[in-house]
């Protein structure tokens, strides 16, 4: 659990980067802002990035490319041809809806969960792919299900609760049933992080 109020807290920064970070919370509970405070650390260990910006939040900057489309596969095919590399999507529903995604029609983003997917089967799961993907969305359920299967890490944004979080209260954030996704993530692959 990570407060962003505590100096010491943010200190935990860079978390790491597994293959598949997503970020779900409400509506301004700091996903954007947890993966430009994770690209911006992990830019300056000499991490390189593309990020899929449709809304111009993003600048172009040493390390960091930005792809500016409508597209998300064009956003993959860049990120696979600039391996080894981080792509960040900032609206996860945008690339993998929950109705309508298809690896056929997506074969660029399809690549990157499977090498992902092969590079952390046969290696230590902090070993990245040749590709990583670091997320965002409001809800997991407006994710694809084939896709919740590739994810590494979970990151859930909130203010602070009044009690320890607990299933009920994470599930409450996520607006979603988590048991199946949480059960599926390697022993300890999610932070809750306040804002």
């Amino acid at each position: 659990m990570v407060n962003f109020r505590r100096s010491a807290d943010r200190e935990q920064l860079p978390l790491p980067l597994d293959h598949v970070v997503l970020a779900c919370g409400f509506p301004g509970s700091g996903k954007t802002y947890l993966l430009q405070l994770l690209e911006r650390k992990h830019r300056a260990a000499g991490a390189r990035f593309v990020v899929h910006d449709r809304m111009g939040h993003w600048q172009q900057l040493p390390g960091r490319r930005v792809v500016q489309t409508a597209e998300v596969e064009e956003a993959a095919r860049v990120a696979i041809a600039e391996a080894p590399c981080t792509l960040i999507i900032d609206e996860a529903a945008d690339a993998f809806p929950a109705h309508g995604w298809s690896p056929k029609r997506s074969p660029a983003l399809n690549e990157v969960l499977k090498v992902g997917r092969q590079a952390s089967a046969v290696g230590p799961w902090r070993r990245p792919g040749p590709v990583s993907l670091l997320m965002a969305c409001q809800r997991p359920a407006n994710v694809h299900p084939d896709v919740k299967g590739f994810l590494n890490r979970l990151y859930i944004g909130k203010f602070p609760p009044t009690a320890t979080p607990d299933i009920e209260w994470l599930e409450d954030v996520a607006r979603e049933p988590l048991r199946d996704v949480l059960e599926a993530l390697p022993f300890g692959r999610f932070h809750v992080v306040y804002m």
